[in-house]
């Protein structure tokens, strides 16, 4: 078990650990970019809680072995991103990511679907842009 406390004066910046074995507690103070830091790592298991008032912005990680789920809540950019990747989904897909705009400017209710996907002998990657305005509107794009 290791509790550790550090402090930088050049980048103003004060660390908290928290360790046991595998299991660790990261927070970080920074006040040069207002942000703080909390990291859960159990063995495999991870969670990231970032919350940085210098853009608005809480980032959320849960990773598990190889999946991977980050939550963005951005207030600056008014917007959710939520990126999937990991074995657990299809294994045509590798990839995703979700854009839920709360607060949308030029494209009102937007929803914005992006997934990596791989089949067979080639990798391709397919976007999906769903728009629930007045009129519904639904695209598929393969890049």
């Amino acid at each position: 078990m290791m509790i550790r406390l550090v402090h930088y004066t050049y980048a103003s910046c004060m660390e908290n650990y928290f360790t046991s074995f595998w299991s660790c507690i990261d927070i970080h103070f920074t006040s040069f970019r207002s942000c703080i830091e909390v990291h859960f790592t159990s063995f495999c298991f991870r969670v990231d809680i970032h919350f940085t008032s210098f853009c608005s912005r809480i980032d959320i990680h849960f990773t598990f072995f190889w999946s991977f789920i980050e939550i963005h809540f951005t207030c600056f950019w008014s917007c959710i991103e939520i990126h999937l990747t990991g074995f657990w989904l299809p294994e045509y897909i590798t990839g995703g990511s979700f854009f839920f705009p709360l607060k949308p400017r030029h494209q009102p209710e937007l929803l914005v679907v992006s997934i990596s996907g791989q089949r067979k002998h080639f990798s391709q990657t397919f976007k999906i842009y769903m728009a629930n305005t007045k009129s519904f509107a639904f695209k598929l794009g393969a890049l």
